[in-house]
Protein backbone atom coordinates (compact mmCIF):
# COMPACT_ATOMS: atom_id res chain seq x y z
CA UNK A 1 0.00 0.00 0.00
CA UNK A 2 1.03 3.21 -0.94
CA UNK A 3 0.30 5.90 1.43
CA UNK A 4 -1.30 9.37 -0.36
CA UNK A 5 -1.88 13.13 1.27
CA UNK A 6 -3.21 15.30 -1.18
CA UNK A 7 -3.32 19.37 -0.77
CA UNK A 8 -6.63 20.42 -2.50
CA UNK A 9 -6.75 23.82 -4.54
CA UNK A 10 -9.67 24.72 -1.70
CA UNK A 11 -7.62 24.41 1.07
CA UNK A 12 -8.41 21.17 2.33
CA UNK A 13 -6.02 17.85 2.97
CA UNK A 14 -6.86 14.15 3.01
CA UNK A 15 -4.96 11.36 2.72
CA UNK A 16 -5.43 7.57 2.47
CA UNK A 17 -3.32 4.14 1.64
CA UNK A 18 -3.73 2.62 -2.16
CA UNK A 19 -2.65 -0.21 -3.91
CA UNK A 20 -2.16 0.81 -7.11
CA UNK A 21 -2.63 -1.23 -10.41
CA UNK A 22 0.13 -0.11 -13.60
CA UNK A 23 1.35 2.28 -11.52
CA UNK A 24 -2.05 4.45 -11.36
CA UNK A 25 -5.02 4.67 -8.72
CA UNK A 26 -7.89 2.48 -9.67
CA UNK A 27 -10.83 4.73 -9.09
CA UNK A 28 -11.63 8.49 -9.27
CA UNK A 29 -10.30 10.54 -6.36
CA UNK A 30 -12.51 13.41 -5.45
CA UNK A 31 -11.76 16.38 -2.47
CA UNK A 32 -14.26 15.61 0.32
CA UNK A 33 -14.84 19.29 0.84
CA UNK A 34 -15.29 20.80 -2.42
CA UNK A 35 -15.06 17.60 -5.13
CA UNK A 36 -12.41 18.97 -7.30
CA UNK A 37 -10.72 15.87 -8.90
CA UNK A 38 -8.01 14.18 -6.98
CA UNK A 39 -7.06 11.59 -9.63
CA UNK A 40 -4.10 13.38 -11.35
CA UNK A 41 -2.49 14.64 -8.54
CA UNK A 42 -3.12 10.69 -6.30
CA UNK A 43 -1.51 9.09 -9.45
CA UNK A 44 1.56 11.94 -9.66
CA UNK A 45 2.35 10.92 -6.10
CA UNK A 46 1.86 7.10 -6.83
CA UNK A 47 4.54 7.98 -9.63
CA UNK A 48 6.92 9.64 -7.72
CA UNK A 49 7.02 6.71 -4.68
CA UNK A 50 7.28 4.48 -7.27
CA UNK A 51 10.72 5.94 -8.57
CA UNK A 52 11.70 7.00 -5.00
CA UNK A 53 11.63 2.99 -4.19
CA UNK A 54 12.90 1.88 -7.60
CA UNK A 55 16.53 1.61 -8.86
CA UNK A 56 17.44 4.13 -10.88
CA UNK A 57 16.96 4.55 -15.14
CA UNK A 58 19.85 5.24 -16.94
CA UNK A 59 18.69 8.07 -19.35
CA UNK A 60 19.07 11.76 -18.91
CA UNK A 61 16.70 13.33 -16.70
CA UNK A 62 16.19 17.35 -16.56
CA UNK A 63 14.44 17.03 -12.97
CA UNK A 64 16.08 16.62 -9.91
CA UNK A 65 18.31 19.95 -9.50
CA UNK A 66 18.36 22.32 -6.67
CA UNK A 67 15.21 23.47 -5.78
CA UNK A 68 14.17 26.85 -7.11
CA UNK A 69 12.86 29.84 -4.97
CA UNK A 70 9.76 31.18 -7.26
CA UNK A 71 7.76 30.14 -10.38
CA UNK A 72 7.73 33.65 -12.97
CA UNK A 73 5.00 35.88 -12.20
CA UNK A 74 3.60 39.14 -13.67
CA UNK A 75 5.69 41.52 -12.67
CA UNK A 76 2.84 43.66 -10.29
CA UNK A 77 2.55 40.70 -7.93
CA UNK A 78 4.60 40.51 -5.17
CA UNK A 79 6.91 36.67 -4.51
CA UNK A 80 7.45 35.47 -1.06
CA UNK A 81 9.53 32.80 0.08
CA UNK A 82 8.83 28.99 -1.11
CA UNK A 83 7.44 26.55 1.59
CA UNK A 84 8.63 23.46 1.97
CA UNK A 85 6.33 20.67 0.51
CA UNK A 86 3.97 18.77 2.73
CA UNK A 87 2.44 16.03 0.10
CA UNK A 88 5.05 13.61 0.42
CA UNK A 89 7.39 14.24 3.22
CA UNK A 90 9.42 16.21 1.00
CA UNK A 91 10.38 12.80 -1.73
CA UNK A 92 7.78 14.54 -3.99
CA UNK A 93 10.18 15.41 -7.23
CA UNK A 94 11.34 18.50 -7.23
CA UNK A 95 9.78 19.40 -10.54
CA UNK A 96 6.37 19.00 -8.62
CA UNK A 97 7.20 20.79 -5.76
CA UNK A 98 8.52 23.92 -7.32
CA UNK A 99 5.86 24.80 -9.19
CA UNK A 100 2.74 23.29 -7.18
CA UNK A 101 4.12 25.10 -4.34
CA UNK A 102 5.51 27.70 -4.95
CA UNK A 103 5.56 30.88 -2.47
CA UNK A 104 4.58 33.28 -4.68
CA UNK A 105 1.63 31.05 -6.68
CA UNK A 106 0.18 30.74 -2.83
CA UNK A 107 0.21 34.56 -2.20
CA UNK A 108 -1.59 35.15 -5.38
CA UNK A 109 -3.99 32.20 -4.67
CA UNK A 110 -4.45 33.36 -1.15
CA UNK A 111 -5.22 36.48 -2.10
CA UNK A 112 -7.65 35.45 -4.86
CA UNK A 113 -9.50 33.12 -2.68
CA UNK A 114 -9.67 35.71 0.16
CA UNK A 115 -11.74 37.88 -2.14
CA UNK A 116 -14.23 35.43 -3.48
CA UNK A 117 -14.73 34.30 -0.13
CA UNK A 118 -15.56 37.27 1.62
CA UNK A 119 -17.51 38.85 -1.53
CA UNK A 120 -19.72 35.61 -1.91
CA UNK A 121 -20.78 35.94 1.68
CA UNK A 122 -20.65 39.57 1.48
CA UNK A 123 -22.11 40.38 -2.03
CA UNK A 124 -24.47 43.36 -0.91
CA UNK A 125 -21.87 45.25 0.99
CA UNK A 126 -18.97 44.47 -1.54
CA UNK A 127 -17.15 47.81 -0.92
CA UNK A 128 -16.97 46.77 2.90
CA UNK A 129 -14.69 43.67 2.31
CA UNK A 130 -12.19 43.56 5.29
CA UNK A 131 -9.01 43.47 3.39
CA UNK A 132 -7.98 46.64 4.57
CA UNK A 133 -4.14 44.77 4.59
CA UNK A 134 -4.13 43.87 1.02
CA UNK A 135 -0.96 45.80 -0.42
CA UNK A 136 -1.63 49.12 -2.86
CA UNK A 137 -2.40 48.22 -6.29
CA UNK A 138 -3.79 44.57 -5.57
CA UNK A 139 -7.44 44.16 -5.99
CA UNK A 140 -9.96 44.16 -2.87
CA UNK A 141 -13.19 43.46 -4.45
CA UNK A 142 -14.32 41.11 -7.11
CA UNK A 143 -14.86 43.16 -9.55
CA UNK A 144 -11.49 44.81 -9.20
CA UNK A 145 -10.04 40.83 -9.72
CA UNK A 146 -12.33 40.27 -12.64
CA UNK A 147 -10.67 43.29 -14.19
CA UNK A 148 -7.34 42.65 -13.27
CA UNK A 149 -7.50 39.78 -15.22
CA UNK A 150 -7.28 42.43 -18.12
CA UNK A 151 -8.71 41.33 -22.01
CA UNK A 152 -6.29 41.31 -24.45
CA UNK A 153 -7.32 44.15 -27.47
CA UNK A 154 -9.14 42.86 -29.83
CA UNK A 155 -7.80 39.93 -32.15
CA UNK A 156 -5.39 39.87 -29.95
CA UNK A 157 -6.12 37.18 -27.29
CA UNK A 158 -4.42 33.81 -27.54
CA UNK A 159 -7.29 32.00 -25.62
CA UNK A 160 -8.94 32.39 -28.83
CA UNK A 161 -7.03 29.98 -30.67
CA UNK A 162 -6.10 27.30 -27.60
CA UNK A 163 -10.06 27.19 -27.30
CA UNK A 164 -10.69 26.54 -30.23
CA UNK A 165 -7.68 23.81 -29.97
CA UNK A 166 -9.58 22.43 -26.79
CA UNK A 167 -12.99 21.42 -29.02
CA UNK A 168 -11.06 19.65 -31.99
CA UNK A 169 -9.35 17.58 -29.52
CA UNK A 170 -9.70 13.94 -30.60
CA UNK A 171 -9.86 11.67 -27.18
CA UNK A 172 -11.74 8.44 -27.94
CA UNK A 173 -8.74 6.20 -27.66
CA UNK A 174 -6.82 7.65 -25.18
CA UNK A 175 -6.53 4.44 -22.79
CA UNK A 176 -4.04 2.71 -25.65
CA UNK A 177 -1.72 5.55 -25.18
CA UNK A 178 -0.07 6.65 -22.31
CA UNK A 179 -2.53 9.47 -21.49
CA UNK A 180 -3.66 9.56 -17.82
CA UNK A 181 -4.40 5.55 -18.20
CA UNK A 182 -2.65 2.64 -17.01
CA UNK A 183 -0.26 2.61 -19.56
CA UNK A 184 3.08 4.32 -18.30
CA UNK A 185 5.26 6.92 -20.06
CA UNK A 186 8.27 4.41 -22.25
CA UNK A 187 11.22 3.83 -20.53
CA UNK A 188 13.91 6.92 -21.36
CA UNK A 189 16.85 4.01 -21.89
CA UNK A 190 14.31 2.07 -24.35
CA UNK A 191 13.28 2.46 -27.81
CA UNK A 192 9.07 2.52 -27.91
CA UNK A 193 7.93 -0.72 -28.73
CA UNK A 194 6.83 -0.69 -32.49
CA UNK A 195 3.15 -1.22 -31.30
CA UNK A 196 2.94 1.36 -29.13
CA UNK A 197 4.52 3.68 -31.54
CA UNK A 198 2.16 2.97 -34.35
CA UNK A 199 -1.20 3.78 -32.04
CA UNK A 200 0.84 7.00 -31.10
CA UNK A 201 0.80 7.99 -34.88
CA UNK A 202 -2.52 7.63 -34.94
CA UNK A 203 -3.31 9.46 -32.20
CA UNK A 204 -1.14 12.11 -33.43
CA UNK A 205 -2.13 12.30 -36.77
CA UNK A 206 -5.92 12.38 -35.67
CA UNK A 207 -5.36 15.36 -33.71
CA UNK A 208 -3.46 17.34 -36.22
CA UNK A 209 -6.23 20.11 -36.75
CA UNK A 210 -6.36 20.55 -32.64
CA UNK A 211 -1.53 21.01 -32.83
CA UNK A 212 -2.30 23.37 -35.22
CA UNK A 213 -5.25 25.41 -33.34
CA UNK A 214 -2.25 25.61 -30.05
CA UNK A 215 0.52 26.66 -32.66
CA UNK A 216 -1.64 29.34 -33.41
CA UNK A 217 -2.52 30.50 -30.01
CA UNK A 218 1.63 30.81 -29.43
CA UNK A 219 1.82 33.42 -31.92
CA UNK A 220 0.11 35.96 -28.98
CA UNK A 221 1.94 37.18 -26.27
CA UNK A 222 -1.58 37.51 -23.58
CA UNK A 223 -3.76 35.08 -23.27
CA UNK A 224 -7.39 35.54 -21.37
CA UNK A 225 -10.30 32.75 -20.63
CA UNK A 226 -13.60 33.55 -20.57
CA UNK A 227 -13.66 33.67 -17.07
CA UNK A 228 -16.66 35.56 -14.86
CA UNK A 229 -14.67 36.46 -11.39
CA UNK A 230 -17.71 38.40 -10.54
CA UNK A 231 -19.09 35.11 -9.85
CA UNK A 232 -16.89 34.08 -6.59
CA UNK A 233 -17.06 30.86 -5.92
CA UNK A 234 -19.84 30.31 -8.45
CA UNK A 235 -16.84 31.02 -11.04
CA UNK A 236 -16.36 28.23 -13.64
CA UNK A 237 -13.23 26.99 -15.17
CA UNK A 238 -14.15 24.74 -17.86
CA UNK A 239 -10.48 25.34 -19.33
CA UNK A 240 -8.75 24.33 -17.03
CA UNK A 241 -9.31 20.25 -17.50
CA UNK A 242 -9.14 20.74 -21.10
CA UNK A 243 -5.50 22.59 -20.86
CA UNK A 244 -4.39 20.05 -18.94
CA UNK A 245 -5.45 17.18 -21.83
CA UNK A 246 -3.93 19.26 -24.27
CA UNK A 247 -0.55 19.04 -22.40
CA UNK A 248 -0.65 15.94 -22.42
CA UNK A 249 -1.52 15.88 -26.20
CA UNK A 250 1.61 17.82 -27.02
CA UNK A 251 3.65 15.59 -24.33
CA UNK A 252 2.90 12.63 -26.55
CA UNK A 253 3.05 14.49 -29.44
CA UNK A 254 7.20 15.12 -28.66
CA UNK A 255 7.61 11.99 -27.74
CA UNK A 256 6.54 10.73 -30.96
CA UNK A 257 8.45 13.05 -33.06
CA UNK A 258 11.34 12.81 -30.89
CA UNK A 259 11.20 8.73 -31.40
CA UNK A 260 10.67 9.12 -35.53
CA UNK A 261 14.03 11.22 -35.06
CA UNK A 262 12.24 14.63 -36.48
CA UNK A 263 14.13 17.02 -33.57
CA UNK A 264 12.67 20.13 -34.85
CA UNK A 265 9.61 19.16 -34.63
CA UNK A 266 9.77 17.52 -31.16
CA UNK A 267 10.91 20.49 -29.81
CA UNK A 268 8.42 22.87 -31.08
CA UNK A 269 5.53 20.60 -29.59
CA UNK A 270 7.66 21.32 -25.72
CA UNK A 271 7.72 24.95 -26.39
CA UNK A 272 4.33 24.70 -27.26
CA UNK A 273 3.46 22.94 -24.42
CA UNK A 274 5.20 25.42 -22.46
CA UNK A 275 3.30 28.17 -24.07
CA UNK A 276 -0.16 26.70 -23.22
CA UNK A 277 1.16 25.97 -19.77
CA UNK A 278 1.62 29.82 -19.49
CA UNK A 279 -1.38 30.56 -20.90
CA UNK A 280 -2.75 31.03 -17.51
CA UNK A 281 0.12 32.90 -16.25
CA UNK A 282 -1.97 35.77 -15.49
CA UNK A 283 -5.27 34.17 -14.23
CA UNK A 284 -5.86 34.75 -10.45
CA UNK A 285 -7.21 31.24 -9.19
CA UNK A 286 -6.12 28.03 -7.99
CA UNK A 287 -7.92 26.42 -10.80
CA UNK A 288 -5.95 27.91 -13.39
CA UNK A 289 -2.39 28.05 -11.54
CA UNK A 290 -2.33 24.32 -10.39
CA UNK A 291 -3.09 22.99 -14.49
CA UNK A 292 -0.29 25.59 -15.20
CA UNK A 293 2.37 23.59 -13.01
CA UNK A 294 0.99 20.39 -14.16
CA UNK A 295 1.08 21.54 -17.89
CA UNK A 296 5.14 22.61 -17.32
CA UNK A 297 5.97 19.71 -15.87
CA UNK A 298 3.91 17.46 -18.40
CA UNK A 299 6.90 19.54 -20.63
CA UNK A 300 9.60 18.63 -18.79
CA UNK A 301 8.47 15.31 -18.76
CA UNK A 302 8.63 15.73 -23.12
CA UNK A 303 11.99 17.28 -23.00
CA UNK A 304 13.65 14.50 -20.91
CA UNK A 305 11.94 11.59 -23.65
CA UNK A 306 13.07 13.96 -26.61
CA UNK A 307 16.86 14.30 -25.07
CA UNK A 308 16.79 11.02 -25.12
CA UNK A 309 15.57 9.70 -28.30
CA UNK A 310 16.77 12.29 -30.85
CA UNK A 311 19.39 15.49 -31.36
CA UNK A 312 17.76 18.74 -31.33
CA UNK A 313 19.32 20.94 -33.56
CA UNK A 314 20.69 24.45 -32.34
CA UNK A 315 17.99 27.03 -33.13
CA UNK A 316 15.70 24.39 -30.61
Amino acid sequence: MIPIKIFCGCGQKYAFDVEPIGGRIAHAVQCPVCGSDGTIAANQLIAQHLAANASPASGLRIGGQQRLATVPLPPRIPTAATPESNLSGGKVRNKWSILILSGAVVSLLVLAGAVMFASSHNRKQESALPLAEVPAGLPKTLAELNAWYVEPPVGQNAANFYLKGFDAMQLANIDAVPFQSKVPLPALDRAIPASMKSTLAVFVKSNQSALQLLAQGTKYDHCRYPVDLTLGFDALFPHAKKLSNANRLLELTAIYHAESNQGELAAKDVLIGLALANSLLEEPAVLAQLPRAWGIANAVEALEQTVNRTLLPAEA
